[in-house]
């Protein structure tokens, strides 16, 4: 099954939540994951840029789509993005199949 990467940033009024209820909000949102079809492997708090990471396992890029759509519908998250992590083996196909391709592409303009 494809696994995602997914990076969010909490509202102030999420971080403030927080801090009244301290909580351990992977088990808090699993359910949400396996009700769109995923499996939450794991996530981590982060300090930077964002607030926190997720991995995640879902069959299709459909059921993802409509996680970030409910998640990001809440006034809890400030900014949610996902990026579709490829195995190693994937990407080493990926750059025999690009090497094949190279000089098929023709540049805009040329």
């Amino acid at each position: 099954m494809p696994r995602y990467l997914h990076t969010f940033s909490y509202t102030k009024d999420a971080v403030r939540g927080l801090m009244a209820k301290p909580e351990n909000r992977l088990e808090a949102i699993r359910p949400l994951f396996e009700a769109a079809g995923g499996k939450l492997i794991d996530g981590y708090y982060a300090f930077g840029d964002i607030d926190g990471v997720i991995i995640t396992e879902f069959p299709s890029n459909v059921d993802v789509a409509a996680l970030a759509m409910a998640v990001g519908g809440s006034d809890a998250i400030a900014s949610l993005n996902t990026t579709v992590l490829i195995e190693m083996d994937e990407a080493v196909a990926a750059a025999e199949k690009a090497g094949k391709l190279t000089g098929v592409y023709r540049p805009p303009g040329e």
